[in-house]
């Protein structure tokens, strides 16, 4: 099967211009869960990354939650998921479309060739609907994309060590380390973002 080249077309629309919503809403893998989704409801988010310190290791989804095992989970780590969708912002537009019709993913994390959260993309059509977005400008045949490509495309992230307090993340790595700038993103007064940056610096250096 012939995939969707690597570098975007200028010409082209690009993922990072067409973000549904901006970074402003995150939850934590220990939040109880009613209280990440009143935050997501709140925002009008069906979707949110979850974040320890300031790396995502995960997503929430609503549509996921009520297709598999609906809302009463404990906490978040009960009900997200450990892979984590992404963009590059100069991703061309079609690559995220292409995906959608190949999986059930349907929301992304947009992110910059840093690995900050940009943004997040869906390609709900209720969803954008709900967030008041224009259109997406997709051709009308979404071209075919290869498994290495989707592959790229999908991240699993763990970065905490089991404890005895907390929820376990046991899972490593595939891919880069997508990261929330805490600056931009707003974690529960009683779960502030900690000071990460040599962490991040480290993790990059050793992906990239």
């Amino acid at each position: 099967m012939t995939g969707i080249p690597g570098p975007p077309d200028p010409a082209g629309p690009l993922a990072g211009d067409h973000v549904t919503w901006p970074p402003d809403v995150i939850v934590h893998p220990d939040n109880a869960m009613a209280e990440a989704l009143a935050r997501m409801h709140a925002a009008g988010m069906p979707f949110a990354p979850v974040v320890d310190g300031d790396a995502i290791v995960g997503v929430l989804s609503l549509r996921l939650l009520d297709a598999e095992a609906g809302t009463g989970g404990r906490t978040v780590l009960d009900g997200m998921r450990s892979t984590v969708p992404f963009l590059y912002v100069d991703d061309p537009l079609v690559l995220g479309a292409a995906i959608a019709a190949r999986t059930e993913i349907s929301h992304f994390c947009v992110v910059d060739r840093a690995h900050l959260l940009v943004g997040i993309l869906s390609f709900d059509e209720a969803d954008r609907a709900g967030a008041d977005s224009e259109p997406l400008p997709l051709p009308a045949a979404v071209p075919p994309v290869a498994e290495e490509v989707m592959r790229r495309r999908l991240v699993v992230t763990a970065v905490r060590a089991p404890t005895a307090e907390q929820g376990v993340l046991n899972t490593y790595a595939e891919g880069p380390t997508l990261y929330v700038d805490g600056r931009a993103a707003h974690e529960p007064l009683d779960r502030p973002n900690p000071a990460s940056r040599r962490r991040r610096a480290i993790a990059m250096k050793s992906k990239l």
